[in-house]
């Protein structure tokens, strides 16, 4: 009797595993139903692509950047794999896949002409994920929007997660030390080794995708889930402010303020939208004004700058991106058409001129170009500046004529930002956007 109970139990046992392994296996890979494309054609591939690593990887790019590294290096291994196993042809009509290869192609052409080759193949290396993602993506089955949505959720769940710690951990440092200044900029975000400006950029995309959900599917989602997608928008509200990046607060209250207007146009309500919006710039504001660094950094936009106050050791005052803008076009002046090359020290070329020019500000910092396309045009030229620009532009075209309106906030998210930092010299900035820059196209228009 007793055999023949552990028998039934052992049965019941297996059958509950393999059901659980069969889900786990529909969540996070391609089956047959996937494979199939809106227009009802059967795309190429052969065989499970692991919709997994890249779930993993969006999940660990907030958390940890050398897991982020390490997962990246397994979908590249992978897709190799899948090349050659499954004879997975790459999509060479794809122009936008070529596009964004061709961006990672310019600087390895830039190693040709670069004054320190041993630094030029390690930022070459820094940048394969240019290559890596475009390549894995463009040559994988055609993914479904549930899958694009999975992966949306990985990121979603590391961001809300990294900005929790960073927020648990400013609380316990103020309560510590008692100083209020942990509460805001690089004390916030530095436990997870984030600058802040990067932290704001992922959680600006985390609020826009919950709010795309929930503008969506609203009518669908259960009450719970309603109350979570409020408190996550209000906490990444909360923590964009706080973490006092400029540019990108200001691009996020700029891109949240119109696209509510939009919404509340298409609804015939713009009136209530404008005094709506109004109530919600007042509140902000006054949340803003309520923090010393918030008001410090917010104050220098509008060029209320002060001069005389307490702790102004951590707070530069006197802004000098417009001496390193303007040193940046004297070193572009006598260059070649094709840039410096990668490997090469901008910074020094800078830095000579500072001092020529005497910009005290500029030298002690030791600033870089402050802007990503004047990097990339010191760095690849012309071309690379070229190529860098229509891998946002021609997606942004494509994403606002196709209503793909979640990519068209991503792709301003970096464009506006990157005017004032270089958002593709770190690798919090350069993996986010090599990754969903061409995932979001994969998935939200079709290939050109």
């Amino acid at each position: 009797m007793r055999c023949s109970t552990f028998s039934i139990f052992l049965r019941t046992l297996t059958t509950q595993c393999q059901a659980a392994l069969s889900k786990i296996k529909s969540l996070f890979f391609y089956d047959d139903e996937w494979l199939t494309a809106d227009d009802g054609r059967q795309t190429t591939g052969g065989g499970d692509y692991p919709v997994l690593l890249f779930c993993l990887y969006a999940l660990v790019l907030p958390l940890s950047l050398h897991a982020a590294r390490i997962v990246m290096v397994m979908i590249g291994v992978y897709a190799l794999i899948c090349l050659f196993r499954f004879r997975q042809k790459i999509l060479i009509t794809s122009r936008l896949s070529l596009l964004f290869i061709a961006f990672f192609l310019i600087h390895f052409l830039a190693l040709l002409y670069t004054d320190d080759l041993s630094a030029g193949v390690w930022e070459l290396a820094e940048k394969a994920c240019l290559f890596i993602f475009p390549f894995a993506i463009f040559t994988a089955p055609m993914p479904s929007r549930e899958t694009h949505r999975r992966v949306l959720f990985a990121f979603v769940v590391g961001c809300l997660i990294s900005a929790l710690i960073c927020f648990i951990s400013s609380l316990i440092n103020y309560h510590r030390i008692g100083a209020v200044s942990w509460l805001s900029y690089s004390w916030l975000s530095e436990v997870m080794g984030f600058k802040p400006v990067y932290l704001s950029l992922y959680l600006c995309f985390t609020f826009f995708t919950v709010i795309h959900w929930l503008i969506t599917d609203w009518k669908k989602y259960s009450f719970l889930i309603k109350i979570s997608g409020i408190i996550a928008l209000l906490f990444c509200s909360y923590m964009i402010i706080m973490l006092g990046a400029r540019l990108v607060s200001v691009t996020f209250l700029l891109l949240l303020f119109a696209s509510f207007l939009i919404w509340m146009k298409q609804k015939k309500q713009l009136l209530l939208g404008l005094v709506v919006m109004s109530l919600l710039m007042l509140t902000l504001w006054s949340l803003m004004s309520s923090f010393f660094v918030t008001r410090t950094r917010m104050n220098k936009i509008i060029g209320k700058q002060r001069i005389n106050y307490e702790h102004n050791f951590f707070i530069n005052v006197n802004d000098p991106r417009g001496q390193i803008w303007e040193s940046c076009f004297e070193a572009i002046s006598p260059m070649p058409m094709w840039g410096y090359g990668i490997g090469t020290d901008i910074d020094n070329i800078l830095m000579s001129i500072y001092k020529t020019k005497a910009y005290q500000v500029a030298i002690d910092i030791e600033a870089d170009a402050h802007n990503q396309y004047l990097e990339t045009l010191l760095k690849t030229g012309l071309p690379g500046c070229l190529i860098l620009l229509a891998t946002l532009l021609i997606p942004l075209y494509l994403s606002w004529r196709r209503k793909a309106y979640l990519y068209t906030l991503f792709l301003l998210l970096l464009m506006l930002p990157m005017l004032t930092e270089t958002i593709l010299e770190a690798p919090h900035g350069l993996m986010f956007y090599a990754f969903f820059n061409s995932l979001l196209i994969r998935t939200s228009i079709e290939t050109v």
